[in-house]
């Protein structure tokens, strides 16, 4: 393979780094989904008692959580204060998406992915793709 210059080899490997950085991720509420596309309780309900009592909970239907009943991350709430971080304190725990993905599916769930929403430390009201689409679209214009 000839490149034209240094600036498409590097462009190629930013973009694989950026790609597995972002793949898998901390969340603050995750649930399990069967293959039809619906929610499936159950397993969400196995996959939350694996973990520790002081570090999940189940919560019921919101209007963020597609329908569906919610295991919400309830451990550790903020790493030790840091004067170096911009922020100070950051909640920097949750579950890993990855993680719920592959336990739901040992735990019977049929869909080949979970869902999982607010990263640490946003929460606790969810942010909408679409609403952040639409304002990188207005920004862009």
């Amino acid at each position: 393979m000839r490149f034209l210059n240094i600036t498409t080899p590097v462009c190629l490997l930013l973009a694989a780094l950026s790609a597995t950085v972002t793949a898998c991720d901390g969340y603050l509420f995750c649930h399990c989904y069967n293959s039809d596309g619906k929610p499936n309780d159950v397993a969400t309900q196995t996959v939350c008692d694996r973990f520790p009592k002081d570090q999940s909970k189940m919560i019921d239907v919101n209007k963020w959580s597609d329908g569906a009943k919610e295991c919400q991350y309830a451990g550790p709430k903020f790493t030790p204060h840091d004067p170096r971080r911009p922020r100070g304190d950051v909640k920097a725990y949750g579950f890993g998406d990855c993680d719920w993905r592959v336990m739901c599916q040992a735990a019977g769930a049929t869909g080949k992915d979970s869902s999982c929403r607010d990263t640490p430390p946003e929460g606790p009201e969810s942010y909408n793709g679409i609403a952040i689409a639409i304002a990188f679209v207005f920004y862009l214009e």
